[in-house]
């Protein structure tokens, strides 16, 4: 009997000790709302009040919201997985120890609007898991943005046509764009037509329209019912009041007049093309001209091109020359002949040069012969002769008489010069 008391003793206090632990904790979040479209920070506290079993495990599960980054206040031992919602921190000897406190924040970027489930379990090392549902209420406040866009027409545009195109550009950086509604009204406020786009490109186009005043305004909505809008008027021109732009292909002037041909009228206005023109008196050709054709020929052939005069003075022109071939004598841009081209003129120039200076050689050899004939020599131009002796049949010149104190001087033989 005594065994039997002691084994439920023994079991009442097992179960005592799991009970205790499961329900010795604390779990609190610090915020229970959020903004769609904005960066908040989650901070859920778990408390193990438990004095004598550690919390090795944390699972924190968001239910329709997306993660975008997470952390805990441990120190050491956290492992953290998952992604996206769902993260698991584990620790060993544990996560959160016996009578302390761990604090896990998660940062959110939310889209949704609405309440989302966030679940946080807790298990021990005795395997006891604990789990706690949360709440987080996640709301957009923040409007839409909206703007015409192009292909609508400005502002007090007036029209030469039968209808309208609308195109806007929307942004929201909250819970999203839901759709957008367009409207048209008359002059007199009377409802033309709507239409709702509830994907991108936000755009209609108003057909069919009759001349007149007319006020479009579209409307956005996000998925909070947020909402923003945008209107400008617009005007459908009367008939008589379409202006016509002529494109038209004139001929000569001949008489003053020029005769039109091919019209187009860019406005589409349905009026009767012109027939003909005053001549431009003031009107200058600006010729474009293709290249000549055949690219290639020889002897007498011609080639030929069509100029047209981009400033519309003068119809087309058709011009033709006589092929240039290849190696023949042809007009510089000077009208002279070939002759005169820079190899045959260095050829000439170097054949002057050196006839001068044969002439100017033959002019001094010339000068020197003729310079020998009149007795010139080496010796100023005059000739030396030899001096000759006294004449053989004339005697010996005889002593002077006596009496005279200085006889004269003889004259040497060899100074006669003749």
């Amino acid at each position: 009997m005594k065994a039997v008391k002691l084994f439920f003793l023994m079991f009442a206090a097992i179960f005592l000790m799991s009970f205790i632990s499961a329900a010795s904790q604390s779990i609190s979040i610090n915020s229970t709302t959020g903004q769609a479209g904005q960066y908040s920070l989650y901070n859920i506290t778990i408390q193990n009040t438990d004095a004598l079993y550690n919390i090795t495990r944390v699972d924190v599960n968001f239910y329709g919201l997306t993660v975008d980054s997470s952390s805990s206040g441990s120190s050491t031992g956290i492992a953290n997985s998952g992604s996206g919602s769902l993260f698991t921190f584990v620790g060993n000897p544990g996560v959160i120890n016996r009578s302390t406190t761990q604090y896990f924040w998660f940062n959110l970027l939310p889209s949704q609007v609405g309440i989302f489930l966030v679940n946080v379990t807790t298990t021990d090392n005795q395997s006891i898991t604990n789990s706690q549902n949360l709440s987080i209420t996640i709301s957009d406040t923040i409007n839409p943005t909206i703007s015409f866009s192009s292909p609508t027409p400005s502002y007090g545009s007036i029209l030469n046509s039968t209808y309208i195109p609308v195109n806007v550009s929307v942004n929201d950086s909250g819970s999203g764009i839901k759709n957008v509604t367009f409207f048209l009204y008359d002059s007199s406020n009377n409802l033309v037509g709507s239409n709702s786009d509830s994907s991108f490109p936000y755009s209609y186009n108003y057909t069919g329209l009759n001349s007149g005043t007319y006020y479009l305004s579209a409307i956005v909505f996000d998925n909070a019912n947020n909402s923003a809008s945008v209107s400008e008027s617009v005007q459908i021109a009367e008939e008589s009041a379409c202006i016509p732009s002529w494109t038209c292909t004139w001929s000569d002037c001949v008489n003053g007049t020029q005769t039109a041909s091919s019209c187009t009228d860019a406005n589409n206005c349905g009026a009767v093309a012109p027939v003909s023109q005053t001549c431009k008196s003031s009107c200058t050709s600006n010729w474009d001209c293709a290249p000549w054709a055949p690219e290639e020929c020889s002897g007498n052939e011609t080639q030929t091109r069509l100029c047209n005069d981009l400033n519309g003075c003068s119809p087309p022109d058709t011009q033709t020359r006589i092929c240039v071939t290849a190696g023949a004598s042809t007009a510089n841009s000077s009208g002279l002949p070939s002759l005169f081209s820079s190899s045959t003129l260095f050829f000439v120039i170097l054949g002057v040069i050196i006839a001068s200076v044969v002439a100017v050689v033959f002019i001094l050899m010339r000068l020197k012969k003729k310079s020998s004939s009149q007795g010139g020599d080496s010796n100023g131009g005059y000739k030396t002769y030899t001096p000759r002796g006294p004449p053989p049949s004339m005697p010996p010149p005889s002593l002077p008489p006596s009496g005279y104190a200085n006889p004269p001087r003889m004259m040497p033989a060899n100074q006669g010069v003749y």
